[in-house]
């Protein structure tokens, strides 16, 4: 075709369909609650001050033109939200206000994300249409990165106990998937909330695998192999307790484990058959079930050595109570299960680690500093503070 007509034929394609006009996008703050900012959209271009003197530049170090930001803000206005702002903007630093008057200012952020950064700066400037009353646990994780990256914890107190009270329950009842397994412990720490940091930590023990190097994993879908690995993750929760839970872990398996060795052995030995001491189906039944569920764990050897093993705890568990159920042993013999035995000496272990609730000894006062830098607990004295303003503004009133 010569090229007078692809064009021609162009253009009568283009006057079939013509170009649909932009999609309108909706506020962050006025999306539907609980809002998922992974999901979420935001112009590229975002004025939060019309009389700001500085623009943000905002997306990945090595990202294209069309993945990056612009938010224009008053420098002013951060620099008396963040310490590291004021010392960045207005110290002898290359983002600093350029000497030429009639340059613009700009300030390339590479480090943080954009839509959780415009959700703190909506915040900062007033500007609450950007500013979503309710959060999702991985959404509110995001924004509580761009929170601890630039101590900025003093500055959401007006919306803390929203969000708090938002992300509460699934913080009382984890949901233990890939996309919050991460999320989870950060956002407890980062609320300062003591009670559903516990709760998150006991879910870690016996719901993390490792890998390779013994790094804590969690799991994904089989059909896909996922695996989410909290090492390679920027965490606000300490490195400290994230020993602590690679430690109980293996305390959990080892013991879940000798469990499985001991019961596997009663089989072997006695047959497994409590009504009739000859029989062996009980214990054929019990082997059976217990192998191939064995083999999905990749163990292929017997006993089970605990520090080769990747799973969780509760895999382990499951494996135990599915293994030694009453429907697979044979009719009439649904005595000769051990699960209720099992079970009573898996909830031993737990109590024996738990009922203490020592895993966060030493940690209280981090965790109730977070929570008066958010307003959420009441400071012992309240008094004025001291006014960080020292004469900065904006370039309108200069």
């Amino acid at each position: 075709m010569s090229p007078a007509r692809m064009a021609s034929a162009g253009d009568a394609a283009t006057s079939k369909n013509p170009a649909s006009p932009p999609r309108k996008i909706i506020p962050l703050g006025r999306l539907p609650l609980p809002v998922n900012l992974l999901g979420a959209e935001i112009a590229k271009t975002t004025v939060l001050d019309p009389y700001g003197d500085l623009t943000l530049l905002v997306g990945p170090e090595d990202a294209d033109e069309p993945d990056i930001f612009e938010f224009k803000v008053c420098a002013a206005s951060l620099w008396r939200t963040s310490q590291i702002w004021k010392a960045m903007l207005f110290g002898p630093w290359l983002e600093s206000r350029p000497e030429d008057p009639g340059q613009q200012w700009t300030v390339r952020l590479s480090s943080v994300k954009p839509i959780p950064l415009l959700v703190l700066l909506g915040i900062i400037h007033n500007k609450f249409e950007h500013v979503p009353m309710q959060l999702d646990v991985p959404s509110l994780n995001d924004v509580m990165m761009v929170v601890d990256y630039y101590d900025l914890a003093h500055s959401i107190r007006p919306l803390a106990l929203a969000w708090s009270q938002a992300v509460r329950s699934d913080l009382r009842h984890p949901k233990f998937n890939l996309e919050n397994f991460v999320a989870l412990p950060n956002v407890a720490w980062a609320l300062g909330d003591a009670e559903a940091m516990s709760t998150v930590l006991i879910y870690l023990v016996t719901a993390s695998g490792v890998d390779s190097e013994g790094e804590l994993t969690f799991p994904g879908p089989k059909d896909k192999q996922a695996t989410a690995e909290l090492v390679n993750q920027t965490s606000i929760w300490p490195g400290e307790l994230r020993e602590t839970v690679r430690e109980l872990r293996l305390s959990f398996v080892k013991e879940y484990i000798d469990i499985l060795n001991h019961e596997i052995g009663i089989l072997f030995d006695e047959g497994g058959c409590n009504t009739r001491p000859s029989s062996t189906r009980c214990g054929n039944a019990a082997l059976g079930a217990l192998w191939k569920q064995l083999r999905q764990l990749g163990i292929s050897q017997l006993p089970v050595d605990a520090t080769n093993y990747p799973g969780s705890a509760d895999q382990i568990s499951e494996l135990l109570y599915s293994s030694f159920a009453r429907e697979n042993y044979p009719h009439g013999h649904g005595n000769c299960a051990r699960r209720d035995n099992i079970r009573d000496e898996i909830e031993l272990i737990a109590r024996q680690h738990f009922e203490h609730g020592d895993l966060l000894s030493g940690y209280e006062q981090s965790l109730l500093h977070r929570r008066r830098l958010l307003g959420l607990q009441q400071e012992p004295d309240v008094g004025e503070e001291e006014s960080t303003d020292d004469g900065a503004y904006c370039t309108m009133f200069s």
